[in-house]
């Protein structure tokens, strides 16, 4: 019994010792209830070292759990830290609206997906003017970030840390460094020189340098250094990204762009300009390069981070476009690991971010009807989303456990609504976030014109001072009906228009009329010039006492 009781105690005490190992991996301990929060930290891009974990917990405990943006009231917080990686399966959601934050949310995002999942992240800006406003604004949101993490850590109180800290300011250590272009992304090393983010396009152009080889740059001649003969020919170092190769008298030229003839005499160290081969102008597409970092649950290290998701799906069937065939679909013909995947199916996760989110919703609805798959049970989750066929994922069909292309594996989706700050205005709604500000709609009872014409000021004045609205209509289909005209003031008459088949005011001409009818046009034409004076400068919902 007292060997029971030992054995017992030493059980619970590797228990507590275990929980206190796990614990410290978890990127925020102390916010358990929040699914992100409850993570492993994995360092297999960044390869923190135990310190720098323990700094990067108390970067994301501050920036997580604090307001998304200085200007927000009621401290809205970042949908991140309610989003699911537990499997590379799921389909993360992030609905935020309008100006509420959504750049921010994704810059975050992409940060998180780097320092903790340990996955690349690479964020794509809608297709149409994406280029000039969409990415400007991705960069942006990524250098407020990095400005902010810089102030956390300025002001981190951690005495046993400090030098640390420092030091990490100095090389910008937890801050992300932006790329534009798939062929700028180095992978060639052991780790990535620093933090990183792709921002790119969402179409097929770009789709296809993730999946294919492609040429680095249309350039054919590069700056080189001769190193040692190899018979007819040289050894030359490549300047640019320090590669070797042997190319013949005709692939070298002089520094200043001259043809070497073969009796000029060469030395080992000379500058010159060499042509490379196809084999080193053509660099591996993106997700076979982060094939040197491991894999994560199966899948590349690679987190999608759709911005203005709603654009990149237009069926249910994810194949209306390249771009979506590309994403989710099989291809024609295979790719460069020699199957026929789509890009979803090599990535470890995906995370939409949408103000619109019903074509995602709509398509994972349609496409869950056409396939049979709508759960009967409306309070069980969304309806699950497969990608290329029908076919359950076969274990067999590949060592690593992926499909092989005539299987695929099933989506599920997890919606989150992004936090909505205490000072957003938006229309008053049933559902959805209740905070806020509201705009209350409420229809005009009259609108009038910005300025009056003389027609309308006649008409005024004649109602109010000779007889009512209903009188001035009953004038007007008189004069309609018998052409006659009708003297509403000297020398000026109500007549018939053959033309607009309308009743219309007449005024005498100028040089016709007479002392009396100048009195009187002068008198509504001065009540007209007041009108319009009044209403100069005015906006329409002043004119409509708003």
């Amino acid at each position: 019994q007292i060997q029971q009781i030992l054995a017992r105690k030493k059980l619970d005490e590797m228990v507590i010792i275990e929980q206190a190992v796990q614990k410290q991996k978890t990127i925020c301990p102390e916010h358990p209830e929040d699914i992100f929060s409850k993570m492993k930290i994995d360092t297999e891009l960044s390869k923190l070292d135990d310190e720098e974990v323990q700094i990067l917990k108390y970067v994301y405990k501050e920036i997580a759990y604090s307001s998304k943006m200085p200007y927000f009231a009621g401290n809205p917080l970042f949908a991140m830290r309610l989003l699911d990686f537990s499997e590379p399966n799921i389909e993360n959601t992030i609905v935020g609206e309008c100006q509420s934050g959504k750049s921010a949310e994704i810059a975050w995002t992409a940060w998180c997906s780097y320092f903790v999942l340990g996955c690349l992240p690479i964020i794509y800006v809608r297709n149409n003017g994406g280029k000039n406003q969409g990415s400007e604004d991705m960069i942006c949101a990524i250098l407020t970030l990095n400005d902010r993490i810089t102030k956390v850590l300025l002001a981190a109180q951690m005495p046993t840390l400090s030098a640390k800290i420092r030091l990490c300011i100095e090389n910008r250590r937890f801050l992300l460094e932006v790329a534009t272009d798939t062929s700028k992304i180095e992978a060639d090393g052991l780790v990535f020189r620093s933090a990183m983010v792709l921002i790119t396009l969402m179409n097929a152009a770009q789709l296809k340098k993730m999946m294919e080889p492609f040429r680095r740059s249309r350039k054919q001649w590069f700056p080189a250094t001769l190193q040692a003969p190899r018979g007819a020919g040289w050894e030359v170092l490549y300047t640019d990204s320090q590669e070797r190769e042997v190319r013949g008298l005709v692939d070298i030229r002089t520094a200043t762009d001259r043809i070497i003839r073969p009796d000029t005499v060469l030395q080992p160290g000379t500058v010159v300009r060499a042509r490379k081969s196809a084999d080193l102008c053509v660099q591996d597409g993106l997700l076979k390069s982060m094939q040197r970092y491991g894999e994560k649950d199966g899948k590349r290290r690679v987190l999608f981070i759709m911005d203005e998701a709603d654009l990149t799906v237009g069926n249910p069937e994810r194949n209306k476009n390249q771009g979506e065939k590309l994403l989710y679909q099989q291809r024609e013909r295979g790719d460069a690991y020699g199957v026929n995947r789509g890009a979803r199916e090599y990535v470890f996760g995906c995370v939409f971010v949408t103000a619109t989110p019903q074509a995602l919703f709509m398509c994972a609805w349609e496409n869950a009807q056409q396939r049979g798959q709508r759960r009967a049970d409306e309070s069980e989750p969304d309806a699950e989303l497969r990608t290329d066929s029908d076919d359950e994922l076969d274990p067999e069909s590949d060592p690593d456990g992926r499909p092989s292309g005539t299987g695929a594996r099933v989506l599920r989706p997890h919606v989150v609504f992004a936090d909505r700050p205490d000072n957003y205005i938006a229309y008053a709604t049933d559902s959805g976030p209740q905070n806020g500000r509201f705009v209350e709609r409420r229809v005009l009872e009259e609108r009038f014109q910005k300025v009056k014409n003389m027609s309308q000021i006649y008409r005024e004045v004649w109602i109010a001072e000779q007889g009512s609205e209903e009188d001035w209509r009953q004038m007007e289909r008189e004069v309609v009906a018998k052409g006659d005209p009708v003297e509403l003031w000297p020398g000026i008459e109500l007549r018939y228009n053959q033309r607009t088949k309308a009743a219309q005011v007449h005024c005498a001409d100028r040089r016709r009329r007479d002392e009396e009818q100048e009195r009187a046009y002068q008198r509504i034409k001065g009540m007209y010039e007041q009108a319009r004076e009044h209403q100069r400068g005015q906006g329409i919902w002043q004119q409509d006492g708003e």
